[in-house]
């Protein structure tokens, strides 16, 4: 069975999801999307309904990120993307000097 923990991090869930998550059946979650009572984006043939939509009908807010974890990700991926950038630059500068 899925439980809203189980859908941290996710931006979306799907119909099954949804229907184990509120206790209804898949054809009961696809009738109320449908008709608008439940929110919901289509990709192709499938249902998506906001995570937020779901955390907010059993009043549980959405976990807090870690503020700090998440600076240093950032700044990793700067870090690596810059070194990336000089790399290439040092080697456009080896060939232009090599001719």
């Amino acid at each position: 069975m899925t439980t809203l923990n189980d859908l941290a991090g996710q931006t979306f869930a799907d119909v099954p999801q949804v229907a184990d998550i509120i206790g209804r059946d898949e054809r009961t979650v696809r009738r109320a999307i449908e008709s608008g009572k439940i929110p919901a984006t289509q990709i192709g043939s499938k249902w998506s309904v906001p995570v937020a939509w779901l955390r907010e009908q059993a009043g549980t807010p959405e976990p807090s990120p870690d503020v700090d974890e998440l600076a240093d990700q950032v700044a990793a991926r700067v870090l690596a993307r810059l070194a990336r950038i000089l790399a290439r630059a040092a080697d456009v500068g080896d060939e232009a000097s090599a001719r």
